[in-house]
């Protein structure tokens, strides 16, 4: 996205490249951006941790938005117009006008990105529990439906549990 303010841009690339939620990017600081790691953590809105591998565009990103915030700042609230207090409704409203400005007019939502990121990350990995744990899925049917819909197929072997040390066969 090149055109839209820089907290729109950033909104947008979390939860497209990520599979971020709406209410844990507006909760996002500094200390959930390792940048030498090039990973943002945190925790959901379940309280299980995630580590998640910033992408190159997101990383460009947020190496500004982290610059700009002061400890404990959110993020999207450092680079905000007038550095208002961002939250999840507030997040919402920045998908609106964002589409608005752009001209969409489908009913898209920023979860619709998050599923988008869901599908691609399981076609580049074929691996459903990666995937569930990028996600930060406490139950692998809710990963299951997020790709269900898609006509992505799921190998069985994909889903099956997992015994520590042994690899999965191709």
């Amino acid at each position: 996205m090149k055109t839209g303010t820089p907290t729109e841009r950033l909104l947008l690339l979390l939860a497209h490249d990520e599979g971020l939620r709406a209410g844990t990017i507006a909760r996002m600081t500094r200390e959930n951006c390792d940048l030498e790691k090039r990973e943002l953590r945190g925790s959901t809105k379940l309280g299980a941790g995630y580590a998640v591998p910033m992408t190159a565009r997101v990383y460009e990103q947020i190496a500004f938005a982290w610059a700009a915030a002061q400890p404990g700042e959110t993020i999207l609230g450092a680079i905000s117009f007038r550095r208002k207090a961002i939250n999840h409704k507030s997040v919402q409203e920045l998908v609106r006008n964002a589409k608005r400005r752009a001209g969409i007019r489908s009913s898209w939502t920023l979860h619709d990105l998050r599923r988008g990121a869901a599908r691609r990350i399981y076609e580049r990995t074929r691996d459903v529990r990666k995937v569930q744990r990028l996600l930060s899925h406490k139950n692998l049917s809710t990963t299951m439906w997020y790709l269900g819909d898609t006509g992505v197929d799921i190998d069985a072997r994909d889903i099956e549990p997992r015994t520590p040390g042994k690899e999965k066969a191709s």
